[in-house]
């Protein structure tokens, strides 16, 4: 087989064959087991293509709560902070607070607006902490004192060896922290294909991910469902304790359907079976699933 097409894009272009040597020493890389990677997707390849070494200076934030991801984080030297509580506000996170606008100041807006489809006032950014010129595509949210943030907010430390990000990112969903660097760091940071393929081929990861996620996520995944919303502490942590994980098809799964939409060809991976008897609920944790019945020799999409 051919290697992924992704590569033909690095994700971190100034990746160097030394740059995965030094990775490659690394206890928490080292210890993955380079030999269950299949021959077109080696690890190495995947350090080299799917990661890029990111630096960030004291006070840069990394991720921020609300914003979607698709890339995790490994702490490779000096320590961030994650934000627990309060929140930090708005304007520290680099957004504006939208005020509403009155009934006049709407109708008045119709004929203010600009004619250019897309503007942007960038001096509107330069009072809300942002490193590297608003106008640039590297500029980072940073804050501008962290030692008022240590003392007004409660935070967790992450150093060497610290992996973050990784539910967003697997998930597409929001992050749920706010993450700043409290001194200069140095990080690696993995794009979700290439945490996909760790997840794949390596145990350990596969564990340890897994693992975060019922720790981290996976009551308030339960709790957003109406079957669980009512369960108290004990009885939805039972429910947690007895939760299995299972992958259906691809997280590339839009890549091959078209293609078999085009062929007329394949099959979707079947979950659940009509007619068979179920030995449990089946809840989608992330990705896409469809409903069906048989109709003839086919079968007639519900839902």
């Amino acid at each position: 087989m051919a290697r992924p097409q992704r590569w033909s894009t690095p994700f971190g272009e100034k990746m160097t064959d030394a740059d995965v040597e030094t990775l490659l020493k690394r206890p928490d890389i080292a210890a993955i087991e380079a030999d269950n990677f299949p021959k077109h997707t080696p690890l190495a390849g995947v350090l080299r293509n799917d990661t890029r070494i990111v630096k960030y200076r004291a006070g840069d934030i990394v991720v921020r709560e609300g914003d979607y991801g698709n890339s995790a984080f490994l702490v490779m030297d000096g320590s961030l902070r994650v934000v627990l509580a309060p929140e930090l506000p708005q304007n520290l996170l680099g957004r504006q607070v939208a005020r509403q606008k009155g009934f006049f100041e709407a109708l008045t807006q119709l004929w203010r607006n600009s004619r250019v489809p897309e503007v942007r006032d960038i001096s509107r950014y330069q009072s809300q902490g942002l490193r590297g010129g608003a106008d640039s595509a590297n500029a980072r949210v940073f804050l501008q004192d962290v030692p008022a943030v240590l003392d007004e907010h409660r935070t967790a430390k992450l150093e060497d060896g610290a992996l973050f990000g990784e539910l967003a990112a697997l998930g597409r969903v929001p992050r749920t922290a706010t993450i700043f660097a409290e001194e200069d760091s140095t990080l690696l940071e993995i794009r979700w294909q290439g945490l996909r393929e760790l997840r794949k081929y390596d145990e350990g990861w596969r564990r340890m991910i897994d693992q975060r996620y019922r720790e981290n996520a996976l009551k308030a995944h339960l709790q957003e469902s109406v079957m669980f919303s009512r369960l108290d502490e004990d009885s939805l942590q039972a429910v947690a304790d007895k939760v299995l994980f299972e992958t259906y098809g691809s997280f590339d799964w839009n890549v091959a359907f078209q293609r078999q939409r085009q062929s007329g060809s394949g099959k979707e991976p079947i979950i659940a079976r009509q007619g068979e008897y179920p030995d449990g609920v089946l809840m989608i944790r992330a990705g896409f699933a469809r409903v069906s019945v048989k109709h003839g020799n086919g079968e007639r999409t519900l839902t």
